[in-house]
């Protein structure tokens, strides 16, 4: 019985751990909002109150792509999970899973979309690619895992392929 009880010890001490980095990126990402709305806010009377105007806004903005690129990761890794579970899961908690999938594959696609606008401002054309293509790494996923997971849970949501709807079948 001490296995069971150390694995799922283990397991709770990972969420607790994965919630904890979410929590991280969210304040990440207010405090590095706060930080763009004080460069919009700033002077913009004289060309020295422009230029650091300008460049505080960059660095803002630069600023703001991390928290996404965070969340976008640990979104993936819990796909990542996911797909692991397919197949392993009480078919009674097919709706949890699917709900699950469909939380991720959400939170995935917001955060992209938040670097895509950040990243849409910037003057630094290489950070904006990098960000950019480092983002396309981890939403790659989105079209992948989620599509057969959220498939898997309907199948046994609905005992029958046929009463799948058409968003989870993309």
């Amino acid at each position: 019985m001490r296995p069971c009880r150390n694995l799922r010890s283990a397991r709770r001490r990972r969420r607790t751990y994965s919630v904890k980095r979410l929590l991280a990126a969210m304040e990440q990402d207010t405090q590095a909002f706060l930080q763009v709305s004080a460069a919009y806010a700033m002077p913009k009377q004289t060309l020295e109150e422009k230029q650091a105007r300008s460049s505080a806004i960059e660095q803002g903005l630069k600023a703001c792509t991390q928290p996404p690129l965070a969340v976008m990761q640990l979104c993936a890794e819990g796909l990542e999970l996911l797909e692991r579970l397919l197949g392993k899961t009480n078919a009674t908690a097919a709706s949890d899973f699917g709900v699950a999938c469909l939380s991720l594959r959400a939170g995935l696609q917001g955060a992209w979309l938040n670097v895509c606008i950040n990243t849409g401002s910037l003057c630094d054309a290489a950070f904006a690619a990098d960000a950019r293509a480092a983002g396309r790494s981890s939403s790659m996923l989105v079209f992948l895992v989620p599509s057969a997971a959220t498939r898997q849970c309907w199948v046994h949501a609905v005992k029958n392929d046929a009463g799948i709807p058409a968003f989870a079948q993309e």
